[in-house]
């Protein structure tokens, strides 16, 4: 019988290939290897959105868990629509900024940073009965989480809102009026008490036709050297405000940090160099509804 030796390369090598396929981050011992490669063997498939398109992407299934590929995605991924699944795995949908809305209305458990770092603004998880740390941690967009089940979800360390609007004060978790108190003093839920709202109170939660824009900003054209006023008219309850400028320089669309970028007024100064930049602004309500303005754009004066 031959004897082959490796060294410590391959294994590592094996080790991040693992990693790669699964999204995990732990480390692995030698005789955990080979099981890990069997897990990640099936493949299925996960649907969503990409740039408005419907699409269906590969997912690894381990243990019965749907794992996604965040590279096979390349993070372009607008909208999940899984109305079947029953859990998110940890770290699922990681960086997908992108990703606006979710649909997941069967989902009973999230996992650990299972929906960090995205681009939604409201989570309704109607099922929900565990949410575990970092979840929506870095979801900076994050305004609304709605929990309909008539028994208490558990959430795992408080950290799973750092750094959402819920975190800052701009956005609020809404649960049955028979839970409120509960979920106020919960552990971990209490340190965000201030932010619970009974669902009973808010008869425009489900109804995305609150938020309306009932004025279009317009294009301007104005003086070199003077200033542009850009105005959005919107009907709703607890609005939030985000500009977003184009500058043509080649870097896309990147949040205006121009004063007032988070009003429904955005100046502009005319200055030479700005011609052909082009505007719109987010508005979210507090039940994280989200409409989008037209897009607009500046001519200079010569």
């Amino acid at each position: 019988m031959a004897i082959v030796t490796t060294d410590d390369k391959h294994y590592t090598d094996i080790a991040n290939a693992i990693r790669e396929k699964t999204g995990a981050t732990k480390k692995y011992k030698p005789a955990e290897m080979a099981e890990q490669v069997n897990a990640v063997y099936l493949y299925g498939h996960m649907a969503g959105v990409v740039d408005g398109e419907e699409a269906v992407f590969p997912v690894a299934y381990e243990h019965g868990k749907a794992e996604m590929h965040n590279l096979w995605l390349n993070r372009a991924l607008t909208e999940l629509d899984e109305p079947d699944i029953t859990e998110i795995p940890n770290y699922q949908f990681l960086g997908m900024t992108k990703m606006e809305k979710v649909y997941c209305p069967n989902v009973e458990t999230v996992g650990v940073g299972a929906l960090r770092d995205c681009g939604y603004f409201r989570l309704d998880f109607p099922k929900a009965t565990a949410i575990a740390e970092l979840c929506f941690s870095y979801t900076s967009t994050f305004t609304a989480l709605i929990l309909r089940k008539g028994t208490l979800c558990t959430l795992g360390n408080k950290n799973a809102f750092t750094n959402t609007r819920i975190a800052n004060g701009n956005g609020y978790i809404y649960v049955p009026s028979s839970l409120k108190s509960e979920y106020e003093s919960a552990t971990n839920w209490s340190n965000y008490a201030a932010q619970f709202r009974a669902i009973e109170d808010y008869p425009n939660l489900d109804n995305e036709n609150a938020l309306q824009i009932v004025q279009q900003p317009a294009d301007a054209t104005w003086t070199l050297n003077k200033s542009a006023t850009f105005t959005v008219d919107v009907i709703g309850d607890g609005l939030l405000y985000r500009w977003f400028i184009d500058k043509q320089d080649g870097n896309g669309w990147v949040r205006s940090t121009y004063s007032g970028n988070a009003t429904n007024t955005q100046p502009i100064g005319m200055y030479d160099g700005r011609q052909g930049w082009k505007l719109y602004c987010e508005v979210t309500d507090a039940y994280g509804h989200m409409v989008k303005s037209n897009v607009v754009g500046m001519v200079v004066e010569e």
